[in-house]
């Protein structure tokens, strides 16, 4: 297949080769500065306009899918960005394990240990050595 320019535009296109029509050029229509690409024929899914979706909360709603049935665990009427709610599907007790030590540090009235913190502490001793 020999390329060729468009008038007028940097682009190259190809040009049909000259011992094969047109019918012939594998889904390929060529017109004047002009590549149309045709879709082939039966290798496409089946287009359900009228699917059915259903959601884990029960809620039912239509759409256009490649499935008949579409089986989902959120939507829209369940969703907490959507519902402004939010639900904690807490299996392993992670979230209550973290209240639990945020808690716990706020009543012990836990100390710093990080390195501003060690940092604090020698020069507060450096200024009460310095006072006596």
């Amino acid at each position: 297949m020999s390329l060729r320019q468009h008038a007028g535009s940097p682009r190259l296109t190809p040009k049909p080769p000259k011992s094969q029509p047109l019918a012939k050029s594998g889904g390929l229509c060529y017109t004047p500065a002009i590549l149309i690409l045709r879709m082939k024929a039966d290798i496409h899914p089946k287009y359900y306009p009228e699917a059915k979706v259903v959601c884990a909360c029960g809620n039912t709603f239509t759409t256009g899918a490649t499935v008949e049935e579409i089986h989902v665990e959120l939507c829209s009427a369940c969703h907490p960005f959507y519902t402004g709610k939010q639900k904690l599907l807490d299996t392993s007790r992670r979230v209550e394990k973290f209240q639990e030590r945020t808690t716990k540090k706020a009543a012990t009235g836990a100390k710093a240990t990080g390195k501003k913190a060690r940092t604090a502490k020698r020069v507060a001793k450096k200024i009460a050595k310095a006072a006596k």
